[in-house]
């Protein structure tokens, strides 16, 4: 496990991210676009609240064990706007699928 604040972030950030990340492995998706399905008469509605965060910026590591993919992790990012927390956790998946 990892965590890093860059320095002038939103203060929100140490809260938002682990959430994230959480999010995007019990799901196993991306947590952009969640939030429409997340509110009140959403296939989703339940979670909000619970330690589930529905704003993009989460995304699950995959990983192939010989059973086939599986979770093994998850990106959550946070403290920019959300178009850049998407940008940077793709960017990171991106390592991830490529190491």
């Amino acid at each position: 496990m990892s965590f890093q604040r860059m320095e002038g972030a939103e203060i929100s950030g140490p809260l938002l991210a682990p959430g994230k990340a959480y999010t995007s492995v019990a799901l196993r998706r991306s947590t952009a676009g969640l939030a429409g399905e997340m509110t009140a008469g959403g296939d989703l509605a339940g979670l909000a609240g619970s330690g589930f965060v529905g704003v993009g910026g989460g995304i699950p590591l995959w990983a192939d064990y010989g059973e086939g993919e599986r979770v093994v992790g998850g990106i959550g990012v946070s403290g920019g706007t959300v178009a850049q927390d998407v940008a940077c956790a793709e960017a990171a998946a991106l390592v991830w699928r490529t190491r």
